[in-house]
C-alpha cells in the first residue's frame, strides 16, 4: 500500500485559551502515523499547552479502546519559543 504524506499547520490556534482544537481526524478505514510535531508560541507571554491523542476505535493487545492519552499537560511554552513533542520517530 502506498503512504500518504501530510503537512498539517495552522497559523495561530485556537482563538481563547481553555478552547481545544482538533488538529487532524484520520479518515475511516485509514491509518495515521504521526512523525513530528511541535508547538510554537507566537505571543509576547509564556503559554500553558496540552496534547491529547483520542481514539474512537477498538484496538487489539493492549491497546486501549474509545481512550484519550495526554503526550503532554499543562506545559509551559515561553512566548517566541517552540516545544517538539514528537520528533521524526514513527
Amino acid at each position: 500500500m502506498a503512504n500518504t504524506f501530510k503537512v498539517v499547520t495552522f497559523a495561530a490556534e485556537p482563538n481563547s485559551a481553555g478552547t481545544p482544537y482538533t488538529v487532524y481526524t484520520t479518515p475511516s478505514s485509514t491509518t495515521t502515523v504521526v512523525i513530528g510535531l511541535v508547538l510554537a508560541n507566537i505571543n509576547t507571554t509564556a503559554v500553558t499547552a496540552e496534547v491529547e491523542l483520542v481514539s474512537d476505535t477498538s484496538g487489539g493487545g493492549r491497546a486501549a479502546t474509545n481512550g484519550t492519552s495526554f503526550l503532554v499537560k499543562d506545559v509551559t511554552i515561553p512566548a517566541g519559543s517552540s516545544l517538539e513533542i514528537l520528533s521524526g520517530g514513527k
